[in-house]
């Protein structure tokens, strides 16, 4: 899939801590928190790197027991959920 091959950035605006397995991450110029929980946390680390999807997918198919197919649904809703909240580009 093409769309795996794309490296997104960390949006200039977005700050990001971690706290108890999950990461919070600010969206500066909207105001707007967003929260992660302990693999959204190990995708922002791996976005932060510069990873391309495919990169992050692959490095979580070796952490995780679950399938390519489910993982990668799970990894593009994320980085759907973080373009929407203008917090990656």
């Amino acid at each position: 899939m093409e769309m795996l091959n794309f490296r997104y950035q960390i949006h200039p605006e977005a700050f990001s801590t971690e706290a108890d397995n999950q990461v919070v991450i600010l969206q500066y110029e909207t105001g707007t928190y967003f929260t992660l929980n302990e693999v959204g946390m190990q995708i922002w680390k791996l976005l932060e790197q510069g990873k391309t999807l495919q990169e992050i997918l692959n490095v979580l198919l070796q952490e995780y027991d679950v399938g390519q197919e489910r993982l990668q649904q799970d990894l593009l809703n994320v980085i759907k959920q973080l373009e929407e909240r203008r917090l990656i580009l």
